[in-house]
């Protein structure tokens, strides 16, 4: 595969993410999108944003937000002013079924994301995409307890604006929400994507419960009632992809059976 068809593939699957992660958001998690401010990142935004077309909550959360932001709480002044308790709804809570967008996420404070984790944790009721703008630096990373909690990983700083097009169309996220409800996963389908994930080094449970989810919801928006072997290698392709710690092991061509 060529450069610039590595690219456009890295390009696509990103869009593909994109679908996915509206149908499912709260089964997935979400998206660690590791990538400096650029057109390539706002192209993608704008992108998501076009396919859910006000269908389910995006809701935008600074990194410096305090609990109460995050979670709600009681609303001093209004309470002094109607002379009853009066509390605020939290931005998790108006992000029900749909995706918080987490600017500058590599600087989230612990106590921060905390509140985020549990809250996912407690709910799956929301989706994250994580815009992490570190450049490599070990002061300013994406904390892991946020990392393991998002299917999917994207990268755009080596990707060209010219190589990225897409189409803008909103889907019907509800219709591919009610299908994805009637797909079963057979036990095949799950013993194949444990053995692929042990023998890429992963053993998180998480991780393959991701691949699983995704592969569902890749079934539903191809139209289908039942996995294929393509749903399951698309899935674990996206999921698996960044937290590969080791290749499978390969027998020697030239290898002579002892019988």
């Amino acid at each position: 595969m060529s450069a610039s068809e590595s690219q456009q593939r890295r390009w696509q699957d990103a869009l593909l993410i994109a679908k996915i992660l509206t149908i499912d958001p709260g089964g997935l998690g979400g998206v660690w999108l590791k990538s400096s401010v650029g057109p390539v990142r706002d192209y993608w935004l704008d992108y998501f944003k076009r396919v859910v077309d006000t269908q389910i909550p995006v809701i935008k959360i600074p990194h410096h937000a305090d609990e109460t932001a995050l979670l709600g709480g009681l609303d001093l002044l209004q309470t002094l002013q109607l002379q009853h308790k009066v509390y605020t709804q939290g931005l998790l809570s108006q992000a029900a079924s749909g995706v918080v967008i987490l600017s500058m996420a590599e600087r989230l404070q612990v106590h921060t994301a905390a509140c985020i984790t549990q809250a996912f944790d407690a709910t799956h009721q929301f989706g994250l995409i994580a815009l992490d703008e570190s450049m490599g630096s070990e002061e300013e990373q994406l904390l892991p307890r946020i990392q393991e909690r998002l299917a999917f990983k994207i990268e755009f700083d080596d990707l060209s604006y010219r190589d990225c097009e897409a189409e803008y169309q909103p889907h019907a996220i509800e219709k591919f929400r009610e299908r994805l409800a009637q797909i079963e996963v057979p036990d095949v389908a799950i013993e194949a994507i444990t053995t692929a994930a042990q023998g890429l080094g992963i053993d998180s449970l998480r991780a393959i419960y991701f691949a699983i989810r995704a592969s569902k919801v890749i079934a539903a928006l191809r139209g289908g009632d039942q996995l294929t072997q393509e749903d399951i290698q698309t899935a674990t392709r996206l999921v698996f992809a960044h937290r590969i710690t080791a290749l499978p092991q390969q027998t020697p061509a030239n290898e002579q059976s002892s019988d």
